[in-house]
């Protein structure tokens, strides 16, 4: 009888006890990883989208900026028009404006009953749409009052 009591005193755990909570613990690990782990890895995300739309807002006022300019002394010299001017510069000197792996592109527009369309002529609006490395894009139209003949 007393070798009974020698296996049942609580000097210690058994190694199925060790075992189970091993296992236990090791299986709470992985849940918490994988609930945590795409909150911690991607958790600069938002940060860099930020970061690239503050780029891209920071290029549109440098072109508004520019046709502002323009605007006030509306290119007499060249004899172009304030849109002509600002999209030759722009599709000119691109890479003046934004960074190696963005484009600007620009398309002289008009609405007609509300619909946007292409103009192939020197129209009274200008679109200037900026898109960075991620696609992601800001546009802006600018106008020009039109000359009375």
């Amino acid at each position: 009888m007393k070798r009974h009591e020698h296996f049942a005193s609580p000097a210690g755990f058994t190694l199925i006890e060790i075992i189970a909570t091993l296992m236990l613990s090791a299986l709470l690990s992985g849940m918490i990883i994988a609930y945590f782990g795409t909150g911690l890895t991607e958790s600069g995300r938002p940060v860099r989208r930020l970061q690239a739309t503050f780029a891209l807002s920071s290029v549109m006022e440098h072109i508004t900026a520019e046709y502002e300019e323009r605007k006030t002394d509306q290119n007499a010299e060249t004899g172009q028009t304030l849109l002509s001017g600002l999209k030759n510069e722009l599709d000119e000197n691109q890479k003046d404006y934004i960074e190696d792996d963005g484009s600007i592109e620009t398309h002289f527009v008009q609405f007609v009953d509300g619909v946007e369309e292409a103009s192939s002529s020197d129209t009274n609006i200008l679109k200037v749409t900026i898109t960075n490395q991620d696609s992601a894009s800001l546009t802006a139209l600018f106008t020009q009052e039109q000359q009375d003949e």
